[in-house]
């Protein structure tokens, strides 16, 4: 039987990690380790994680940096299984998640899932067109497209994958997409069309929290990067397109904030990469109008 390693990524989130560590032990495939890796919680993560008595469990206390990357990469690192999952401590999984991977996997080097979004409460959020997928084969150009999907909660690789394309990137805020992209650039995947996984969606996301330019940054980060080292073409031109896409965004988003000298180096780069003179002027208009609008808002809040 396979031997999985689930790393679960952990910050002061107790009550959600005790749901998420409750779905890794239930698991109908018994062959596995838990490490639940500890950005040095201040809540009582350590003594709940003391006090659990299945032998499976692992604690991995580290020192406090806020970079989830790092976190994951440290407890892979820490891992003995033949695969690894990562889990983060406010998603679940459902109790046959990794027995129906590994069972479909057969030779491939990783796997993903079709998942579900939930809210803060665990209960069901629609996705906005339809329900996510689970594509198998080469599927880096649907990465590139879709920029969000695959869930990382879905997937499971092998350990020797995982290590060949150099962990999660610890320079981006956008790891989870990079990670994702690396791998379907480098093996075809093997796509469960089931819900087996179950994506938290509230305030305390990490995700939900960021705004204005940087939610761009980290796309910028990974399509720059993908250019330089991707030779397909049909690939670089859609990674070309994102790239100018996510330039144009953040110069509206840098204006908005005042940053005028960003968003015209953000405008420049976006020109050099085949945005036209129309779209950098659409970028431009929307931003100095949001400015403006931000700015008359709170002129009319101010005191008398």
């Amino acid at each position: 039987m396979s031997s999985v390693s689930v790393i679960v990524p952990t910050y002061n989130r107790l009550s959600l990690l005790r749901l998420a560590v409750d779905s890794v032990l239930q698991q109908t495939h018994g062959e596995l380790e838990l490490i639940v890796a500890d950005d040095s919680s201040t809540d009582e993560t350590q003594r709940y994680i003391a006090g659990l008595t299945d032998p499976r469990v692992r604690y991995l206390t580290l020192p406090h940096t806020g970079n989830v990357a790092q976190i994951r990469n440290e407890g892979a690192r820490a891992a003995r299984g033949e695969y690894l999952a990562f889990l983060d401590s406010d998603d679940l999984w459902a109790p046959q998640k990794l027995e129906v991977q590994l069972s479909r996997m057969q030779d491939g080097c990783w796997s993903h899932t079709q998942y579900e979004l939930i809210d803060a409460e665990g209960i069901r959020i629609p996705f906005r067109a339809g329900a996510s997928v689970a594509l198998s084969g080469w599927i880096a150009r649907d990465v590139i497209v879709a920029e969000a999907a695959p869930a990382l909660a879905t997937v499971l690789l092998r350990r020797t994958a995982f290590e060949k394309i150099g962990g999660f990137d610890e320079d981006t805020n956008r790891e989870d997409y990079a990670f994702l992209l690396r791998l379907a650039l480098a093996w075809p995947t093997v796509g469960v069309p089931e819900c087996l996984a179950y994506v938290r969606h509230h305030t305390g996301r990490r995700t939900e929290r960021w705004s204005g330019p940087e939610s761009f940054i980290g796309f910028v980060h990974i399509y720059t990067r993908l250019l330089s080292e991707v030779q397909d073409v049909d690939l670089c031109d859609l990674a070309r397109q994102r790239l100018v896409r996510n330039l144009l965004e953040m110069a509206t988003a840098l204006l908005t904030d005042g940053r005028s000298r960003e968003a015209l180096g953000c405008l420049l780069r976006a020109a050099r990469n085949g945005a036209g003179p129309r779209h950098c002027a659409a970028a431009a208009v929307r931003g100095l109008g949001r400015r403006h609008y931000t700015t008359a808002l709170k002129s009319s809040r101010a005191p008398c």
